[in-house]
């Protein structure tokens, strides 16, 4: 398996409920990773996530696929 996909396996994502409604926020950013697996398809919406899937994956994909220049601490 490839390094990305473990990862994603690793962190839960296709176990993990897409909404969750513990956290309402009036501000903040909307963190949503989606995929496709064997035809069927799932997303992870979270509103400004300090840890879970969406904060992890979200993470990998600005800093370590997009090589994105962002302070870390700008993320919200």
């Amino acid at each position: 398996m490839a390094p990305f996909l473990k990862r994603i396996e690793e962190a839960g994502f296709w176990n993990t409920p897409s909404v969750d409604n513990s956290r309402i926020m009036n501000d903040g950013a909307q963190w949503i990773v989606e995929g496709l697996k064997g035809g069927t398809y799932h997303l992870v919406d979270r509103q400004s996530p300090e840890n879970g899937v969406a904060w992890e994956l979200g993470r990998m994909f600005l800093f370590e696929l997009a090589k994105l220049k962002l302070p870390k601490d700008e993320i919200y």
